[in-house]
């Protein structure tokens, strides 16, 4: 390929995630306002560089390097710091975590590999392993994930543009979204992508991310264990700080309600100096907490004063609308999103961007453009059924509310509504009892069917892990709703959905991630939305194998095709292998062969899903033979290919995307 056509190519699939022109690319990434800086190859912003040596840092942290020290020298350089071996680049310095002392082993094997210089450990914690410190370039540091912390604060502290940093219970990567949504109407920004929340994930953020070319920097703040946001909140100190909610959520690890809040607080209490808190006053603990900065208060239902409050909320179809006061007024907002308890997530955005004097048309603006994805409360058309996935994150609450979201679905003539759940998960000592609850509100649903789905382990780690289903069908049972049934095991699912959803059916999907909703969805529809989760990769490198580049599937036994060599991008004819390493070839990702020289395709007969723009710009293309196995063709998968001039559908088709064909129509 030529330079032109390689440059084309970069773009699209680095830039374009729905059909647009590499015009559209331009006008979006540069804008009209002249506040986005980028270049149209997504050059991201300079990143902080890391100056250091081992005896540099070693300085920084108050230790000396031992006699007969195994590692590198004070001189030599260090090209990273961080506490995830993941993270870690070659010849970096590591910090072991606390936490999970059973995988220092593992770790530090991992780390000998990237030729770590320096490893810094927890005297107190690395005495609870039985590893031998020698073969390794151990330094042992009091206090180290502190010292690690306290490592962090000038890269923090050298950021100008305003951080904000999100917590809660539930709906902070919503609530993420829609503030993205709204500061991206005036500022560059930097938001955190999937849930990466953890402060190692933090840590690399601010040195990646903190830089002069975001103005804004969004970061959400995961929980999970006791003193997980205090330790986060250390390294991030937000200028401005949301708390969704506080719930009885991950209970295994809080064990109570009142040690979930107090750690949720510490995003307020860790804030910088001068900083605004945007907490939900409908949260009674939030709402009487005594704070000591400013806070900016929402809410629907409390009879506090509020400073942003929702009123006449109402779900037409998939446009959520409702009236916002604030300041003495009321301004209408609409959102392309399910759910009238989004109306919380909107009204701290609303708030965000009043703080932030954001124009009150581009807030409204900003709502009005963030819209659902993925599996995370997104409802799509699918061939004849209405798919309502929202299967990453799980409460007792999130799940009745999205049963009843359900409920109120139009359905046509014959058509059902049918609520696949899993049960809330990690609830330690108090699982059953807050999974009969759930049961016993779920037993007042209206809809035609639910299907009890968890894993079919069923020992007492399983059941923390995936939920407990089982008591849910039992407590259903018990309180007199008949229409249920109970499915254990990802492949029992499958075969669940293939022979009982009908055409018309509404089809609710309600779970934690690690049971991979996503790819039984995928399975039976021919859809794509496990290719973009982590959980949903069989926990292996991608490969590449005659000229193909891909990764397998979990639970799908399934694989999908990455990349392509140079070689394939300027063959004339392309053949796509009915299996890659071992493994059927499901799915072809976004912008595969775009702007390629291929003038002919053989897909083979596994492929069920065609990814957008997969073809697109392969102006050499003449004919496409689309086989029976292929389920889905993404918007775009054949656009601008000028010399197409025929294609032949295959029987399995459900769903072909706007414009993927066009310019030209002739479909047989």
């Amino acid at each position: 390929m030529n330079a032109v056509k390689k440059k084309l190519r970069s773009v699209y699939k680095r830039n374009i995630d729905k059909d647009e022109t590499v015009k559209d690319v331009v006008k979006r990434k540069l804008g009209t306002s002249g506040y986005v800086k980028q270049k149209l190859t997504g050059e991201r912003s300079t990143q902080n560089k890391i100056e250091e040596t081992v005896g540099s840092l070693c300085s920084k942290l108050g230790v000396e390097i031992p006699e007969g020290f195994q590692g590198a020298d004070a001189d030599t350089p260090v090209s990273s710091v961080y506490y995830a071996v993941s993270l870690l680049e070659d010849n970096g310095a590591l910090f072991l975590s606390n936490r999970r002392t059973e995988f220092y082993a593992s770790i530090l094997k991992q780390a000998m590999r990237k030729n770590v210089k320096v490893v810094f450990a927890d005297p107190e914690f690395f005495a609870k392993t039985d590893i031998d410190p020698s073969p390794y370039p151990i330094i042992f540091v009091e206090n180290g994930m502190q010292k690690f912390r306290d490592y962090y604060a000038p890269y923090r502290k050298a950021y100008k543009g305003t951080v904000i940093g999100i917590t809660g219970s539930v709906g902070k990567t919503t609530t993420k979204g829609y503030v993205d949504a709204v500061v991206r109407q005036k500022y560059p920004t930097f938001t955190n992508s999937f849930n990466y929340n953890s402060s190692h994930n933090i840590a690399a953020n601010i040195l990646n991310k903190a830089t002069p070319g975001y103005k804004a920097f969004i970061q959400e703040v995961g929980g999970g264990s006791i003193a997980s946001v205090k330790n986060s909140s250390e390294i991030l100190k937000p200028d401005i700080a949301i708390i969704t909610n506080v719930k009885p959520h991950h209970l295994n690890n809080y064990k109570t309600i009142e040690n979930v809040f107090d750690d949720k607080i510490y995003l307020v209490r860790n804030m910088m100096p001068g900083g605004t808190a945007v907490v939900n006053f409908d949260d009674e603990r939030l709402a009487t907490f005594d704070y000591d900065c400013k806070v900016v208060s929402f809410g629907i239902e409390t009879e506090r004063d509020v400073d942003y409050r929702a009123v006449n909320i109402e779900q037409k179809g998939s446009i959520l609308s409702m009236d916002v006061i604030h300041g003495g007024k009321t301004t209408s907002v609409k959102s392309t999103i399910t759910g009238k308890h989004n109306a919380y997530n909107i009204l701290a955005a609303f708030a965000v961007g009043g703080i932030m004097h954001i124009k009150e048309e581009d807030i409204v603006n900003g709502i009005l453009r963030y819209s659902a994805s993925g599996t995370r409360q997104n409802v799509v058309q699918y061939g004849e059924n209405a798919l309502f996935m929202d299967c990453y994150n799980v409460c007792n609450e999130t799940i009745i509310k999205s049963v009843q979201i359900l409920e109120e679905m139009e359905v046509p003539d014959g058509g059902r509504r049918i609520a696949i759940v899993g049960g809330e998960n990690k609830l330690g000592d108090a699982r059953v009892e807050v999974t009969e609850e759930l049961g016993r509100e779920l037993a007042k649903s209206k809809v035609d069917r639910i299907v009890c789905f968890g894993s079919d382990k069923t020992e007492e780690k399983d059941l923390n892990r995936f939920g407990d289903p089982k008591t849910i069908y039992d407590t259903l049972l018990a309180n007199g709703f008949e229409n249920t049934d109970l499915v254990l095991g990802f492949d029992n699912l499958v075969d669940y959905m293939k022979t009982k959803i009908e055409p018309n059916d509404a089809v609710l999907f309600k779970c934690i991630v690690y049971l991979n909703m996503a790819a039984a969805i995928d399975k039976v529809f021919g859809t794509g939305y496990c290719l973009s989760q982590k959980e949903s990769r069989r926990g292996r490198k991608s490969k590449t194998i005659g000229g193909f580049t891909g990764i397998v599937i979990k639970d799908m036994n399934e694989a999908y095709i990455t990349d392509v060599s140079d070689k394939l991008l300027s063959s004339k004819t392309v053949k796509i292998p009915d299996k890659f390493d071992g493994y059927p070839v499901f799915a072809l990702k976004k912008g595969l062969f775009a702007y390629s020289d291929v003038e002919k395709v053989d897909l083979g007969n596994t492929v069920q899903h065609i990814g957008i723009g997969a073809f697109r710009g392969c102006k050499k293309l003449k004919e496409v033979k689309i086989p029976d196995s292929v389920k889905y063709i993404r918007s775009g998968a054949f656009k601008e290919c000028k010399r197409l001039k025929s294609v032949k559908l295959g029987e399995g088709i459900i769903e072909v995307d706007k414009e993927a064909f066009e310019p030209w129509t002739e479909v047989n």
